[in-house]
């Protein structure tokens, strides 16, 4: 999956700006809108968040046999999202930033 057609997916204004929403309702945004495309998982457990620790990641969106997890962070990706990220798909993995909405393939 490419960038261009995760954003198609979600449909938000690229590079606007969704700081005024918290990050409860964004993830119902993203989530009410990538079920449109496909099946998905919600706080997928991971062993390891990149500190030993587990965690979970956000998103994994399964379209046409493909496992896309999606993290979203507030402003930039944090590592320890783009770490649990590609513990599911090395490949093929994002990060969403709402403060200004970005999709990055990391």
């Amino acid at each position: 999956m490419s960038t261009e057609t995760l954003t198609k997916i979600i449909g938000l204004n690229p590079e606007a700006d969704y700081d005024g929403i918290s990050a409860k309702p964004f993830e119902e945004i993203i989530c009410a809108a990538l079920l449109k495309a496909g099946a998905v998982k919600r706080q997928v457990k991971v062993a390891n968040r990149g500190d030993g620790r587990r965690g979970y990641v956000d998103f994994v969106l399964i379209v046409a046999g493909e496992v896309v997890p999606i993290e979203v962070d507030r402003r930039t990706p944090r590592q320890k999202s783009i770490f649990k990220v590609r513990l599911i798909n090395p490949e093929n993995a994002f990060v969403v930033t709402r403060s200004p909405f970005r999709v990055l393939k990391v």
